[in-house]
């Protein structure tokens, strides 16, 4: 679909699109939900292109369509083009680090947003800072793949009269809803599952085994196997819906990783002062004052470097004072 879409875009560049390519255009743009998505990520690519340091910018596409006389066939203008543009991508998700399906996803937020929806069936999905996930519902199931990040789930009761199963699908498995509210958090080594209320059965994706777990209870999980459950203060672990995280007894290490999920950025912390031990509730909405809060709790301070790809990215570091 990128690709198509690419392909599109390169040829409305060219100069030689008519009425009947905008046509057959429109049609292919209404054919399918991802082409209409694709589209916008192309179009978002030209515009991120353009904030580009060095060569790889929007000016390539163009210059590409000027090269057309001196390529003598329209397929050398548009193969040129459609390169520039899928492969820019490629540079320009480098940079940003987010992959395709992420970035295409039907639900989604940014770095510090969180959001609600009600899906078809009366379920409530809320996503955390930086998520992204799909939704298919089917004659035979009720399924949401969590891409990125976290999010919570309420289900309803299935208005259908041959109930569907409620699924989450992650890339380590399947979590099945029970009547029940829960979490689900997507992260780098696996996924971490904790339930509010009622229960869920875990299947992780290459094992035959399955497990249940009930209200109270945490399970981090791979696609081959199980951690250990735990048993939380599971009101703690939804406090972001409501704008807060809330820490007991935590190494300030940890907290900055978690306060750093909600900034844009890079915010880490100092080996000298990474095991201080720090308790309360933090606003999630307003990071900056969640760290002078720390800065005056504890013997550290803040301090603002640069850092990164072409030294871009804004990095705070937690330091000792």
């Amino acid at each position: 679909m990128l690709r198509a879409a690419a392909r599109w875009h390169a040829h409305f560049c060219s100069g030689e699109a008519d009425e009947a390519d905008r046509r057959a255009w429109g049609q292919w743009l209404e054919a399918h939900p991802g082409h209409r998505r694709a589209w916008q990520r192309v179009e978002s690519l030209q515009q991120s292109l353009q904030r580009l340091p060095g060569s790889v910018s929007a000016g390539a596409l163009r210059a590409a369509a000027q090269r057309k006389a001196a390529d003598h066939t329209r397929r050398g203008v548009l193969k040129g083009l459609a390169c520039v543009a899928v492969g820019g991508g490629g540079l320009w998700l480098a940079h940003r680090q987010t992959p395709w399906p992420q970035r295409l996803a039907s639900y989604r937020t940014e770095i510090g947003e969180r959001r609600e929806w009600q899906l078809a069936d009366g379920s409530r999905l809320v996503l955390n800072t930086d998520s992204a996930a799909d939704v298919d519902f089917d004659p035979r199931q009720r399924l949401v793949r969590l891409h990125a990040g976290e999010l919570l789930i309420e289900t309803a009761k299935d208005p259908q009269a041959l109930a569907r199963p409620f699924l989450v699908r992650t890339g380590q498995g399947t979590i099945r809803a029970l009547g029940t509210r829960f979490l689900v958090r997507q992260q780098m080594e696996g996924t971490r599952v904790t339930v509010l209320q009622d229960r869920v059965e875990i299947r992780p994706e290459q094992s035959a085994e399955s497990r249940l777990l009930a209200a109270g209870g945490q399970l981090h999980f791979t696609a081959d196997g199980f951690g250990l459950e735990s048993r939380v203060a599971a009101e703690a672990d939804v406090a972001w819906t409501r704008g807060m995280l809330v820490v007991a007894d935590w190494p300030l290490e940890r907290l900055a990783a978690e306060l750093g999920r909600y900034r844009p950025g890079r915010l880490s912390c100092d080996p000298a002062v990474a095991g201080l031990r720090i308790s309360g509730a933090f606003p999630v909405n307003d990071t900056d004052r969640a760290l002078a809060a720390v800065a005056k709790a504890l013997p550290v301070r803040l301090a603002q470097r640069q850092g990164g790809l072409w030294g871009r990215t804004p990095e705070l570091r937690i330091e000792p004072r």
